[in-house]
Protein backbone atom coordinates (compact mmCIF):
# COMPACT_ATOMS: atom_id res chain seq x y z
CA UNK A 1 0.00 0.00 0.00
CA UNK A 2 3.02 2.60 0.33
CA UNK A 3 2.49 3.72 -3.61
CA UNK A 4 -0.90 3.98 -2.97
CA UNK A 5 -0.70 6.26 0.67
CA UNK A 6 1.78 8.30 -1.30
CA UNK A 7 -0.79 9.50 -4.21
CA UNK A 8 -0.53 13.17 -4.69
CA UNK A 9 -0.91 16.38 -6.38
CA UNK A 10 -0.34 15.62 -10.46
CA UNK A 11 -0.79 11.60 -10.24
CA UNK A 12 -3.58 11.66 -7.67
CA UNK A 13 -5.74 12.54 -10.93
CA UNK A 14 -5.01 9.25 -12.05
CA UNK A 15 -7.09 8.15 -9.56
CA UNK A 16 -9.95 9.64 -10.52
CA UNK A 17 -10.10 7.14 -13.48
CA UNK A 18 -10.24 4.22 -11.05
CA UNK A 19 -12.90 6.03 -8.67
CA UNK A 20 -15.62 7.10 -10.74
CA UNK A 21 -16.90 3.75 -10.88
CA UNK A 22 -17.45 4.19 -7.62
CA UNK A 23 -19.51 7.01 -8.25
CA UNK A 24 -22.44 5.13 -9.64
CA UNK A 25 -23.05 2.46 -6.63
CA UNK A 26 -23.23 2.68 -3.17
CA UNK A 27 -19.35 3.07 -1.91
CA UNK A 28 -19.84 6.74 -2.64
CA UNK A 29 -20.56 7.48 1.23
CA UNK A 30 -17.98 5.41 2.05
CA UNK A 31 -15.07 7.17 0.06
CA UNK A 32 -16.10 10.32 1.07
CA UNK A 33 -17.83 10.50 4.19
CA UNK A 34 -21.62 11.04 4.86
CA UNK A 35 -21.84 14.57 3.68
CA UNK A 36 -20.74 14.01 0.60
CA UNK A 37 -22.94 17.10 -0.38
CA UNK A 38 -19.81 19.22 0.76
CA UNK A 39 -17.47 17.80 -2.32
CA UNK A 40 -20.99 18.60 -5.12
CA UNK A 41 -19.81 19.80 -8.66
CA UNK A 42 -23.07 22.42 -9.71
CA UNK A 43 -21.56 24.11 -12.37
CA UNK A 44 -18.52 24.76 -14.02
CA UNK A 45 -17.69 28.75 -15.63
CA UNK A 46 -18.22 28.70 -19.43
CA UNK A 47 -19.95 25.08 -19.47
CA UNK A 48 -23.27 25.30 -21.39
CA UNK A 49 -23.78 21.70 -21.98
CA UNK A 50 -25.43 19.60 -19.17
CA UNK A 51 -22.83 17.96 -16.34
CA UNK A 52 -23.07 14.18 -15.21
CA UNK A 53 -23.31 14.18 -11.26
CA UNK A 54 -19.93 14.75 -10.41
CA UNK A 55 -17.93 15.36 -6.47
CA UNK A 56 -14.96 16.83 -6.28
CA UNK A 57 -12.25 18.01 -3.71
CA UNK A 58 -9.71 17.39 -1.29
CA UNK A 59 -9.84 14.35 1.22
CA UNK A 60 -6.37 13.35 3.85
CA UNK A 61 -4.04 10.42 2.70
CA UNK A 62 -3.83 7.82 5.04
CA UNK A 63 -0.60 7.97 6.35
CA UNK A 64 0.70 11.44 5.09
CA UNK A 65 -0.68 13.63 7.44
CA UNK A 66 0.85 16.90 5.77
CA UNK A 67 -1.10 15.96 2.35
CA UNK A 68 -4.21 15.02 0.43
CA UNK A 69 -5.30 13.39 -2.19
CA UNK A 70 -7.37 15.76 -5.41
CA UNK A 71 -10.13 13.37 -6.67
CA UNK A 72 -12.97 14.44 -8.84
CA UNK A 73 -15.72 11.44 -9.12
CA UNK A 74 -18.36 11.20 -12.04
CA UNK A 75 -21.35 9.24 -11.79
CA UNK A 76 -21.24 6.43 -14.00
CA UNK A 77 -19.33 7.76 -16.86
CA UNK A 78 -16.63 5.83 -18.86
CA UNK A 79 -13.34 7.21 -19.08
CA UNK A 80 -10.06 7.90 -20.54
CA UNK A 81 -6.22 9.48 -19.81
CA UNK A 82 -5.31 12.41 -22.20
CA UNK A 83 -1.53 11.91 -21.00
CA UNK A 84 0.53 9.05 -22.63
CA UNK A 85 2.56 8.92 -18.94
CA UNK A 86 -0.08 9.79 -16.62
CA UNK A 87 -1.43 6.33 -18.31
CA UNK A 88 1.72 4.29 -17.42
CA UNK A 89 0.52 5.26 -13.77
CA UNK A 90 -2.85 3.43 -14.58
CA UNK A 91 -1.78 -0.37 -13.82
CA UNK A 92 0.37 0.35 -10.54
CA UNK A 93 -3.40 2.40 -8.88
CA UNK A 94 -5.21 -0.84 -10.11
CA UNK A 95 -2.45 -2.85 -8.93
CA UNK A 96 -2.50 -0.12 -5.19
CA UNK A 97 -6.62 -0.87 -5.50
CA UNK A 98 -6.74 -4.03 -5.13
CA UNK A 99 -4.18 -4.50 -2.70
CA UNK A 100 -6.03 -2.24 -0.03
CA UNK A 101 -9.68 -3.17 -0.46
CA UNK A 102 -9.93 -2.92 3.17
CA UNK A 103 -9.33 0.70 2.67
CA UNK A 104 -10.97 1.73 -0.52
CA UNK A 105 -13.53 -1.03 -1.42
CA UNK A 106 -13.50 -1.13 -4.76
CA UNK A 107 -14.57 -3.75 -7.32
CA UNK A 108 -12.48 -2.99 -9.72
CA UNK A 109 -12.80 -5.21 -13.02
CA UNK A 110 -11.36 -3.45 -15.83
CA UNK A 111 -8.55 -0.35 -17.29
CA UNK A 112 -7.92 0.61 -20.17
CA UNK A 113 -4.65 1.85 -21.46
CA UNK A 114 -4.93 3.93 -24.85
CA UNK A 115 -1.98 5.42 -26.33
CA UNK A 116 -0.20 4.01 -23.62
CA UNK A 117 3.96 4.08 -22.33
CA UNK A 118 3.49 0.50 -20.31
CA UNK A 119 6.61 -1.40 -21.41
CA UNK A 120 9.60 -1.09 -22.73
CA UNK A 121 10.64 2.66 -24.50
CA UNK A 122 12.59 1.53 -27.19
CA UNK A 123 10.55 -1.40 -28.44
CA UNK A 124 7.76 1.00 -28.41
CA UNK A 125 9.67 3.77 -30.39
CA UNK A 126 13.30 3.24 -32.09
CA UNK A 127 12.55 -0.57 -32.39
CA UNK A 128 9.35 0.16 -34.45
CA UNK A 129 9.54 3.59 -36.13
CA UNK A 130 10.86 2.26 -39.71
CA UNK A 131 8.39 0.06 -39.86
CA UNK A 132 5.74 3.06 -39.25
CA UNK A 133 7.66 4.80 -41.19
CA UNK A 134 7.10 2.43 -44.25
CA UNK A 135 2.79 2.65 -43.26
CA UNK A 136 2.97 6.09 -43.66
CA UNK A 137 5.12 6.45 -46.94
CA UNK A 138 2.68 6.98 -49.32
CA UNK A 139 1.11 10.07 -47.06
CA UNK A 140 3.72 11.65 -46.82
CA UNK A 141 5.32 10.71 -50.20
CA UNK A 142 8.51 9.78 -48.40
CA UNK A 143 11.29 8.94 -51.37
CA UNK A 144 12.60 5.75 -51.66
CA UNK A 145 16.50 6.90 -51.02
CA UNK A 146 15.17 8.18 -47.18
CA UNK A 147 13.28 4.66 -46.57
CA UNK A 148 16.28 2.88 -47.60
CA UNK A 149 18.56 5.13 -45.19
CA UNK A 150 16.10 4.10 -42.36
CA UNK A 151 16.07 0.39 -43.48
CA UNK A 152 19.82 0.34 -43.35
CA UNK A 153 19.40 2.25 -39.44
CA UNK A 154 17.08 -0.67 -39.04
CA UNK A 155 19.98 -3.18 -40.10
CA UNK A 156 22.51 -1.96 -38.45
CA UNK A 157 21.00 -2.12 -34.94
CA UNK A 158 19.11 -5.24 -35.35
CA UNK A 159 15.88 -3.54 -35.28
CA UNK A 160 14.53 -5.61 -38.45
CA UNK A 161 15.49 -9.09 -36.77
CA UNK A 162 13.31 -8.41 -33.94
CA UNK A 163 10.45 -7.31 -36.05
CA UNK A 164 10.89 -10.71 -38.11
CA UNK A 165 9.95 -12.43 -34.85
CA UNK A 166 6.53 -10.34 -34.17
CA UNK A 167 4.14 -12.90 -35.04
CA UNK A 168 0.76 -14.02 -34.05
CA UNK A 169 0.47 -16.92 -32.26
CA UNK A 170 3.38 -15.56 -30.46
CA UNK A 171 6.72 -17.82 -30.08
CA UNK A 172 8.42 -16.44 -27.15
CA UNK A 173 9.98 -13.28 -26.11
CA UNK A 174 12.35 -11.36 -28.12
CA UNK A 175 15.07 -9.50 -27.35
CA UNK A 176 15.54 -5.89 -27.35
CA UNK A 177 19.03 -5.05 -28.81
CA UNK A 178 21.42 -2.77 -27.43
CA UNK A 179 20.37 0.54 -25.88
CA UNK A 180 18.82 2.63 -28.10
CA UNK A 181 18.50 6.56 -27.36
CA UNK A 182 18.91 5.10 -23.69
CA UNK A 183 15.41 3.60 -23.92
CA UNK A 184 15.91 0.12 -23.27
CA UNK A 185 14.76 -0.42 -19.64
CA UNK A 186 16.68 -3.95 -19.03
CA UNK A 187 19.75 -2.50 -20.37
CA UNK A 188 20.02 0.39 -18.34
CA UNK A 189 18.98 -1.52 -15.02
CA UNK A 190 21.62 -3.59 -15.62
CA UNK A 191 24.06 -0.96 -16.55
CA UNK A 192 23.17 1.88 -14.10
CA UNK A 193 24.75 1.73 -10.53
CA UNK A 194 22.27 0.23 -7.53
CA UNK A 195 22.92 3.93 -5.92
CA UNK A 196 21.11 5.47 -9.89
CA UNK A 197 18.25 6.39 -10.59
CA UNK A 198 17.89 5.09 -14.31
CA UNK A 199 16.71 7.60 -16.67
CA UNK A 200 14.21 7.61 -19.81
CA UNK A 201 15.63 10.19 -21.40
CA UNK A 202 19.11 10.63 -22.88
CA UNK A 203 21.80 11.85 -21.32
CA UNK A 204 22.19 15.17 -23.35
CA UNK A 205 20.51 17.07 -26.24
CA UNK A 206 21.60 17.29 -29.42
CA UNK A 207 23.04 20.62 -30.75
CA UNK A 208 20.43 22.32 -33.13
CA UNK A 209 23.24 22.86 -36.01
CA UNK A 210 20.09 24.02 -38.49
CA UNK A 211 20.60 20.44 -40.64
CA UNK A 212 17.48 18.71 -40.25
CA UNK A 213 18.09 14.98 -41.84
CA UNK A 214 16.66 15.35 -44.89
CA UNK A 215 19.09 13.68 -47.07
CA UNK A 216 20.30 9.87 -46.65
CA UNK A 217 23.67 11.01 -45.45
CA UNK A 218 22.41 12.94 -42.69
CA UNK A 219 20.13 10.96 -41.63
CA UNK A 220 22.95 8.38 -40.76
CA UNK A 221 24.61 10.90 -38.76
CA UNK A 222 21.48 11.41 -36.72
CA UNK A 223 20.82 8.34 -36.21
CA UNK A 224 24.54 7.43 -35.22
CA UNK A 225 24.95 10.60 -33.04
CA UNK A 226 26.85 10.49 -29.95
CA UNK A 227 23.73 12.84 -27.98
CA UNK A 228 21.10 10.46 -28.99
CA UNK A 229 23.28 7.78 -27.60
CA UNK A 230 22.96 5.58 -31.15
CA UNK A 231 20.64 4.04 -33.00
CA UNK A 232 18.46 7.05 -32.89
CA UNK A 233 15.53 6.16 -35.52
CA UNK A 234 12.73 7.60 -33.43
CA UNK A 235 13.97 11.15 -32.82
CA UNK A 236 16.01 11.26 -36.40
CA UNK A 237 12.59 10.24 -37.79
CA UNK A 238 10.66 13.16 -35.88
CA UNK A 239 13.52 15.79 -37.11
CA UNK A 240 12.65 14.61 -40.68
CA UNK A 241 8.78 14.95 -40.46
CA UNK A 242 9.23 17.70 -38.68
CA UNK A 243 11.22 19.37 -41.39
CA UNK A 244 9.48 18.11 -44.23
CA UNK A 245 6.26 18.89 -43.25
CA UNK A 246 5.16 21.98 -41.80
CA UNK A 247 1.71 20.92 -40.32
CA UNK A 248 3.57 17.32 -38.58
CA UNK A 249 1.84 16.24 -35.34
CA UNK A 250 3.63 13.02 -33.97
CA UNK A 251 -0.06 12.54 -32.16
CA UNK A 252 -1.98 12.34 -35.32
CA UNK A 253 0.29 12.25 -38.44
CA UNK A 254 -2.73 13.12 -40.59
CA UNK A 255 -3.19 16.27 -39.19
CA UNK A 256 -3.61 19.35 -41.16
CA UNK A 257 -3.63 22.66 -40.54
CA UNK A 258 -6.96 23.33 -41.46
CA UNK A 259 -7.82 20.84 -39.09
CA UNK A 260 -8.43 22.37 -35.16
CA UNK A 261 -6.08 20.75 -32.81
CA UNK A 262 -8.03 18.60 -29.85
CA UNK A 263 -4.77 19.02 -27.57
CA UNK A 264 -6.11 23.05 -26.26
CA UNK A 265 -5.04 24.49 -23.40
CA UNK A 266 -6.63 23.25 -20.99
CA UNK A 267 -4.51 24.52 -18.04
CA UNK A 268 -5.73 27.84 -18.79
CA UNK A 269 -9.05 26.96 -18.18
CA UNK A 270 -8.59 25.09 -15.10
CA UNK A 271 -6.41 27.91 -13.69
CA UNK A 272 -9.32 30.00 -13.89
CA UNK A 273 -10.72 31.50 -10.11
CA UNK A 274 -14.34 30.37 -10.34
CA UNK A 275 -13.37 26.30 -12.01
CA UNK A 276 -10.96 26.19 -9.02
CA UNK A 277 -13.88 26.95 -6.66
CA UNK A 278 -16.57 25.31 -8.31
CA UNK A 279 -14.30 21.81 -7.81
CA UNK A 280 -13.05 22.73 -4.42
CA UNK A 281 -9.06 22.89 -5.74
CA UNK A 282 -6.82 25.88 -3.80
CA UNK A 283 -6.56 28.36 -5.08
CA UNK A 284 -3.20 28.23 -6.79
CA UNK A 285 -1.58 28.15 -10.15
CA UNK A 286 -1.53 25.08 -11.38
CA UNK A 287 -0.07 23.61 -14.42
CA UNK A 288 -0.27 21.14 -17.07
CA UNK A 289 2.86 19.01 -16.67
CA UNK A 290 5.34 19.56 -13.89
CA UNK A 291 8.51 17.39 -14.98
CA UNK A 292 9.49 17.46 -10.83
CA UNK A 293 6.58 15.37 -9.60
CA UNK A 294 6.75 13.04 -12.75
CA UNK A 295 10.71 12.52 -12.04
CA UNK A 296 9.78 12.45 -8.24
CA UNK A 297 7.64 9.13 -8.77
CA UNK A 298 8.76 7.82 -11.50
CA UNK A 299 7.93 4.05 -11.78
CA UNK A 300 10.47 1.67 -10.92
CA UNK A 301 9.84 -0.40 -14.18
CA UNK A 302 7.29 -0.44 -16.89
CA UNK A 303 4.24 -1.79 -15.78
CA UNK A 304 4.19 -4.57 -18.61
CA UNK A 305 6.79 -6.74 -16.75
CA UNK A 306 4.89 -7.59 -13.69
CA UNK A 307 2.02 -5.10 -12.32
CA UNK A 308 -0.01 -5.84 -15.92
CA UNK A 309 0.38 -9.64 -15.79
CA UNK A 310 -0.17 -10.20 -11.96
CA UNK A 311 -3.41 -7.90 -12.39
CA UNK A 312 -4.56 -10.29 -15.32
CA UNK A 313 -3.63 -13.08 -13.10
CA UNK A 314 -6.00 -11.53 -10.43
CA UNK A 315 -9.26 -11.52 -13.39
CA UNK A 316 -8.83 -7.78 -14.17
CA UNK A 317 -9.17 -7.31 -17.78
CA UNK A 318 -6.77 -4.71 -19.55
CA UNK A 319 -8.03 -3.49 -22.78
CA UNK A 320 -4.99 -1.87 -24.88
CA UNK A 321 -5.61 0.01 -27.98
CA UNK A 322 -3.05 2.48 -30.11
CA UNK A 323 -4.00 5.00 -32.95
CA UNK A 324 -3.39 4.01 -36.48
CA UNK A 325 -2.14 7.26 -36.79
CA UNK A 326 -0.17 7.97 -33.89
CA UNK A 327 3.95 7.57 -34.32
CA UNK A 328 4.33 8.72 -31.00
CA UNK A 329 2.73 5.15 -29.01
CA UNK A 330 2.20 3.20 -32.82
CA UNK A 331 0.64 0.27 -32.59
CA UNK A 332 3.48 -1.94 -34.36
CA UNK A 333 5.35 -1.20 -30.59
CA UNK A 334 2.37 -2.36 -28.88
CA UNK A 335 2.23 -5.56 -30.42
CA UNK A 336 5.74 -6.11 -29.57
CA UNK A 337 5.51 -5.00 -25.86
CA UNK A 338 1.93 -7.30 -25.70
CA UNK A 339 4.14 -10.45 -27.18
CA UNK A 340 6.86 -9.62 -24.97
CA UNK A 341 4.47 -10.24 -21.96
CA UNK A 342 3.70 -13.62 -23.24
Amino acid sequence: MGLFMRISGLLGQVLILLLRAAAASDNLPALLGSNATQFAVYSLPNVTFPLSPSWAGQIPIPGASDDKLFFWLFQGESHNASQNLIKTQIPYFAHAVLSGRSILPLNLKAIALGDAVFGNGAAVSDVVTTTYLHQQASYYGIPEPILSAFDAADRQCGFDRVLSQLTYPPKGSISIPGNPEGLNFLRRKRELPANKKAKTKRQQPCPDDGKAPDTPALINASVNAACFLGCATFSTALAYLNSTHGCFNPYNVHYTCQERLEDYDSASWLNQPGVKKAIHALQKEYQECNETILETTELPEPPAYEVLPELLAKGVKVHVYSGDWDLLLNHWGTELVLQNMT
